[in-house]
């Protein structure tokens, strides 16, 4: 049975009709997701052709990004949310260094209050089972806990607060992701085509359908576009290849004179996230060790031509450590 769909990106072809499993729609696309030998993968995984095919159109994209928000500009920034204790006299929050953590990161905890605490106690507990994972006393300014690979997905901080003159407790939801990927490296950028391509390795525990998401900023800081790519591989390394198209590239370096009147050709791929997708429903299964940022010089010319030279110039710079972190994490 067949779904309706309109204006598929010119990349992938228009569907008029209801036919998802027709030779356009398979061959054009099954040869990118099965890529690097892996039709033994969606074999094993049973994932019908004609299922691969739909969420392979609708998952792999590099749009503009028009209204950047807070979460495209810092996407795992924690933000405390101060609490009203001692009958709302007073308040007190949770410090996090950020919002999502991943096995083994250690949890850094710190306290903010108008007025001065006695004592804290700690608290880790299952936010849906309400069960205590851990309970540790805080005595110095920050407190540092370990994190466990069973621990669920959602998490519930407590703090058990004593002040001069009374007892309170406050409160911060977290996410918690044992990684199913780590990114780790990335190949020199390329032109293929009308497509810019940049090419990211990830190590995978397990075979699968993943996808991976990223922005692409401008020399100044300014987000620019977001780009995703889904790509069905095998368990262990796997090269997993982001494309911008022209349109989006022209549209881009239109959109970078028109705010700074400048049409520099310098970016850099930031917030990069690794999901593992459900292939027969798209939902997401778990994530990878993610949020990292790759600062890359990437070159885009300007005009794109048909050429098999690498032509944008990679350089590593900033957060490059941060980068490949991921590889002390390995799986």
């Amino acid at each position: 049975m067949g779904v309706a769909v309109a204006d598929v990106d010119k990349k992938t072809s228009v569907v008029k009709d209801n036919d998802l499993t027709s030779d356009s729609i398979r061959d054009k696309r099954l040869k990118v997701s099965l890529s690097d030998g892996n039709e033994s993968v969606a074999k094993s995984l049973d994932i019908p052709s004609e299922a691969l095919s739909l969420l392979t159109i609708y998952a792999n994209s590099a749009k503009p990004i028009e209204k950047p928000g807070a979460f495209i500009m810092f996407p795992n920034t924690y933000k405390p949310k101060p609490s009203p204790v001692l009958d709302g006299t007073v308040k007190a929050a949770i410090i996090l260094e950020k919002a999502r953590f991943y096995y083994p990161d250690m949890i850094r905890i710190s306290l903010a209050s108008e007025i001065s605490t006695r004592s804290a106690e700690i608290f880790v507990i299952d936010a849906k089972s309400k069960k205590i994972l851990l309970r540790q006393h805080m005595v110095d300014e920050y407190l540092e806990l370990n994190t466990r690979p069973d621990w669920p997905e959602e998490i519930r901080l407590v703090a058990d607060l004593e002040f001069p003159s009374g007892r309170d407790i406050i409160k911060a939801d977290i996410n918690f992701s044992v990684p199913v990927a780590n990114l780790t490296d990335s190949a020199n950028p390329y032109i293929d085509g009308n497509d810019a391509v940049i090419p990211l390795v990830i190590k995978t525990k397990t075979e699968g359908l993943y996808r991976v998401k990223a922005n692409l900023f401008s020399e100044s800081g300014r987000p620019l576009v977001s780009v995703s790519q889904l790509q069905l591989v095998d368990k262990g390394m796997a090269t997993i290849p982001l494309k911008i198209d022209n349109e989006v590239v022209s549209s881009v370096r239109q959109g970078e004179f028109a705010f700074n009147g400048t049409n520099k050709s310098e970016y850099s791929l930031r917030n990069i996230e690794v999901e593992k997708v459900c292939p027969h429903t798209g939902r997401v299964l778990g994530f990878g060790n993610t949020f990292h940022s790759l600062e890359m010089r990437i070159n885009i010319p300007k005009q794109l031509i048909n050429s098999s030279k690498d032509i944008w110039l990679p350089k590593r710079r900033g957060n490059e450590s941060e980068f490949l972190s991921a590889k002390d994490n390995g799986i």
